[in-house]
């Protein structure tokens, strides 16, 4: 019996130790895509030590929200520059940095830190797009080509190792979609309307970044209508209502705290004073400032050498020159191979659609599994975000 006992409990280990290597093997590519993202966004981040291209603007406000007080105007909203500020005055920023003009000079350990916050969204980006594939149904085969693809785009990459906004408003994106996606798949309650109320404060960040992350609060309404056309049911209808609860609990909480902070923390004169100091409860300046952001934004009319119209976006042919200092040069450009290769499978998806519309071409359905909700989501997700700015 003795010998019995023995064998089950060795078996018993060895299932165990089996069990936590699988358990390990899942997270490799995890791993692995941070390990790189976080090497190629944090490597010789304090370079270029000058201003470059718009940190004259999200330079200056973070300035503001750390150190001098001085009230700014800015058409997007405050959260991703006062997470910014935040962790520039924790890393040892202290204010005071000219961003009058571009090329002015930096001190590398001030650009480290006033770049660190974008270059950490930057990092999670590639492990959060792999996550998000597996959850819309692809092998980890797809996930992991899609995580890689937007780890080496050199749009990506410059973009989240300058002070900017776009790596929370991507990271927030993406994370949204992705809990939304997890917690409707959720068996027990509490978890199921924590995931969405987590799935909101993420909206909340990619719309507290720029107005753009309004794609997010639409995504979740669309997944939920869908889900609840495919099963109509008082049940069904009872778990969205709630969700919806809980996700804009999430959103309103944490994007008023934003504007919160941006009130407590700008009490000095500055330049935005021009367009009208505020004098109202925290609701009226709210209700107010968006007015005033909403109206500059639709009436912004300058031009830029390098713009071009959204149809050629895709294409590249018009690259947007950041900076340069004698044989140092910054474009913002995608990686071709990426940019074209996409952009041509794109065409392909939309000519074997129309293919299986007007045709009897069940191969196509079954190869291309383009008649997976999960796969709809993710080209109603990219027009959602991309038709808007054809107006830009």
């Amino acid at each position: 019996m003795e010998k019995i006992k023995f064998s089950k409990s060795i078996k018993s280990d060895a299932l165990l130790i089996l069990s936590n290597v699988k358990s390990i093997i899942n997270y490799l590519p995890l791993i692995f895509l941070l390990a790189i993202s976080s090497t190629i966004h944090f490597y010789n981040l304090g370079q270029p030590e000058h201003v470059v291209f718009d940190e004259v603007h999200f330079g200056s406000y973070i300035d503001a929200y750390c150190c001098s007080g001085k009230r700014f105007f800015d058409i997007h909203p405050p959260h991703a520059k006062l997470i910014s500020a935040g962790i520039a005055k924790l890393l040892g920023y202290q204010g005071g940095q000219d961003f009058s003009k571009i090329n002015n000079q930096f001190s590398a350990t001030d650009a480290f830190s006033l770049r660190f916050f974008s270059a950490l969204c930057g990092s999670l980006l590639a492990p959060v797009i792999f996550l998000l594939v597996l959850q819309l149904g692809g092998s980890k085969t797809s996930a992991l080509f899609a995580a890689i693809i937007t780890l080496f785009d050199n749009a990506l990459l410059v973009q989240t190792r300058l002070i900017s906004l776009d790596g929370l408003l991507l990271l927030g994106t993406f994370s949204s979609l992705l809990l939304v996606l997890i917690a409707s798949r959720q068996d027990k309650t509490f978890n199921r309307y924590f995931i969405f109320l987590s799935a909101g404060i993420c909206s909340a960040l990619a719309v507290g970044s720029k107005f753009t992350g309004l794609v997010t609060l639409l995504l979740f309404f669309i997944i939920a209508a869908v889900d609840i056309i495919k099963q109509a049911s008082l049940q069904n209808t009872k778990h969205w209502f709630l969700a919806s609860l809980a996700f804009l609990t999430g959103f309103i909480i944490f994007y008023l705290l934003g504007w919160y902070f941006h009130f407590k923390l700008l009490t000095n004169p500055g330049p935005g004073d021009i367009w009208g100091v505020l004098k109202g409860t925290f609701f009226d300046n709210l209700f107010e400032l968006h007015k005033t952001m909403f109206s500059a934004n639709a009436n912004l009319m300058a031009t830029h050498p390098d713009s071009s119209m959204w149809w050629g976006w895709p294409w590249m042919h018009s690259p947007v020159f950041y900076w340069a200092d004698k044989s140092k040069v910054i474009y913002l450009i995608g990686n071709p191979a990426i940019w074209w290769i996409t952009a041509l499978f794109f065409i392909q998806f939309l000519w074997l659609s129309l293919l299986i519309k007007v045709s009897d071409l069940t191969i196509l359905k079954s190869h291309y599994a383009l008649e997976k909700p999960q796969f709809w989501l993710v080209i109603v997700a990219y027009l959602s975000s991309f038709l808007p700015l054809i107006v830009v």
